[in-house]
């Protein structure tokens, strides 16, 4: 534009060069944004989101410091929020059938008389096969848990838009994996009513079950606070179309 458009900040009919002002180019989102995977909506949600939490934990434990360390723009890391968001609500939609679940065990086990309660020994090896696969969950679940909760004591004071989005991405790795590991250790109850030494023993595991869920809710509700936290933090930096 010419001289008198830059000046005057619009467009004069005679300007020179026909172009009129600049258009202001929209703010830098700021830098080094944690970049999330591709979450794909899949039939076999189970299996992806075993995989996702190996691979949260994995990631959390290789001694990365709190600082960011790849950048993406803007378009791409509200995609991403957008993802941790779909997935925390199919995480909690996911824990119904399970706290159903413990309720329906309890009401069986309230009928068992203790007295003639009897262990089927020994272990086949699919009962075996299934024992070790949630105790495998179960240690999936602790490290992300723990993950979560290390990575929110590095971060609690000047919190950025970054270390929120990763806080709500280690969540729903915790969530995800609070999911497998309730879903493993009920169903074992609900298959192999029979391969416990006791019903107080079955009344324990159903306890531990439910602290599973307990686990993934609380999950969610970290998850879902920081992404609100992150979207009024990161909206003053961004593009406000990308927000749209």
């Amino acid at each position: 534009m010419c001289n008198s458009c830059r000046r005057l900040g619009r467009w004069l009919p005679n300007c020179s060069d026909r172009r009129g002002p600049g258009t202001p180019s929209p703010p830098t989102p700021p830098a080094h944004l944690v970049q999330l995977a591709n979450y794909p909506n899949v039939s076999n949600a189970s299996n992806a989101r075993s995989a996702r939490s190996n691979q949260s934990v994995r990631s959390s434990n290789t001694g990365r410091s709190v600082a960011s360390t790849s950048s993406v723009d803007s378009t791409a890391t509200i995609n991403s929020v957008h993802s941790l968001q779909s997935l925390a609500r199919r995480i909690s939609a996911e824990l119904y059938p399970q706290e159903r679940l413990v309720t329906s065990l309890r009401t069986w086990l309230a009928t068992v008389d203790p007295a003639a309660y009897r262990r089927e020994m020994p272990w086949s090896p699919q009962v075996l096969a299934a024992y070790n696969e949630y105790k495998r969950r179960a240690a999936v679940h602790g490290s992300a848990h723990k993950a979560f909760e290390d990575y929110l004591n590095q971060t609690r004071r000047n919190t950025t838009p970054e270390q929120h989005l990763e806080r709500a991405r280690l969540a729903v790795a915790w969530g995800e994996s609070a999911v497998s590991v309730a879903e493993g250790r009920l169903s074992f109850i609900e298959t192999y009513r029979h391969a416990y030494s006791s019903t107080k023993s079955i009344s324990s595991h159903i306890d531990t079950g439910k602290n599973a869920i307990t686990s993934g809710r609380n999950a969610v509700h970290e998850a879902r606070r920081n992404y609100d936290s992150l979207w009024v933090a990161y909206s003053r930096a961004a593009n406000p179309q990308v927000f749209a």
